[in-house]
């Protein structure tokens, strides 16, 4: 393994998604996947900065449910999921396989914070289709 490798791997990213992200080919991406080429320190920071805003994701998303009182109350907890990059982006992140790492990420938060959560609460549901996430997208958005 690479140190490529495990930042694209950490972050989320399929080669198609690290290629978009830091604006190369899927070939380059390939070869400083198996060390075939070394990556340039500029992707390598690049990752290193979307890994730093994955977690902050996390962190906020999970400490938002917490004040919103989510954790205790009864019932499922809605997140809505972005169904593309294009989605992905609105929220914050440049696609969805970051924002899966996210939701990875914030899933881990919650049973950190909440000793006694079940993260099958969670209720994944397409972005904007509930008055929740719509709302949460709005915020977002400001």
């Amino acid at each position: 393994m690479t140190p490529f490798a495990a930042l694209q791997s950490l972050c989320g990213l399929s080669n198609r998604e690290a290629a978009s992200f830091l604006d190369m080919t899927e070939s380059a991406v390939e070869k400083f996947r198996r060390g075939a080429k070394k990556a340039p320190p500029g992707a390598l920071h690049e990752l290193q900065n979307l890994w730093t805003v994955i977690d902050q994701a996390a962190v906020d998303a999970a400490e938002a449910i917490g004040r919103e009182g989510l954790l205790d109350a009864a019932g499922g907890i809605e997140i809505g999921y972005p169904a593309d990059d294009y989605e992905a982006e609105q929220l914050g992140l440049p696609c969805v396989g970051a924002w899966r790492q996210m939701l990875a990420r914030m899933i881990d938060e919650l049973m950190l914070i909440n000793e006694g959560f079940d993260p099958a609460r969670l209720v994944l549901v397409p972005r904007g289709s509930t008055l929740a996430t719509a709302a949460a997208a709005d915020i977002h958005r400001k």
